[in-house]
């Protein structure tokens, strides 16, 4: 299923190279997404597509077999995949510095398995789907910037009793 996602965002990409090569300054970035105590890869491209205006592009994908929790008898492991975008105005401050405040929507797929310690029997799956906007910011110096974007995490997809907020961090190349 990751391969057809996958395959997916990569159709996205290509159908949207037009729009990208018609502005100038496209860009690559890649990261992590903190996520209650969960790192997901994220890998986003963008461009500007009107004088001023980026948008962007992302996946996330895990780095690890998921997270894993004890919640009584049962203990619980969560794996998370997801799509980004973002629009954002850049605010060029000279040849070398501009800041960027973007907002975006993320959608991640959520699988939690639980499972009997005692018995090591599987006892429920609950897969849900999550759409949450999102708020950043981009911060070019030269051909070099830093993206950092959060977003509330659905208390019905984290694994924690608290309120959490997910962040994510990535570096960019601009061309």
């Amino acid at each position: 299923m990751l391969k057809d996602l996958f395959g997916l965002f990569i159709l996205v990409l290509l159908v949207s190279a037009p729009v990208f090569a018609k502005e100038q300054d496209p860009f690559v970035a890649g990261g992590v997404t903190f996520m209650d105590d969960h790192e997901v890869l994220s890998v986003e491209i963008g461009a500007e597509v009107l004088p001023n205006l980026n948008w962007s592009i992302g996946f996330n994908a895990p780095l690890d077999s998921g997270e894993k929790e004890e919640n009584g008898i049962y203990s619980a492991e969560k794996q998370v995949w997801g799509l980004h975008t973002a629009l954002g105005y850049e605010i060029r401050l000279s040849d070398m510095l501009a800041i960027t405040p973007r907002i975006g929507v993320n959608y991640n797929d959520v699988e939690i398995e639980y499972f009997n310690e005692e018995t090591s029997e599987h006892v429920e799956s609950l897969n849900q789907n999550n759409i949450t906007p999102t708020l950043g910011v981009k911060v070019d110096i030269a051909r070099v910037g830093l993206i950092v974007e959060g977003y509330k995490i659905d208390e019905d997809l984290s694994l924690s009793e608290e309120e959490e907020t997910a962040i994510r961090v990535m570096a960019a190349y601009n061309f």
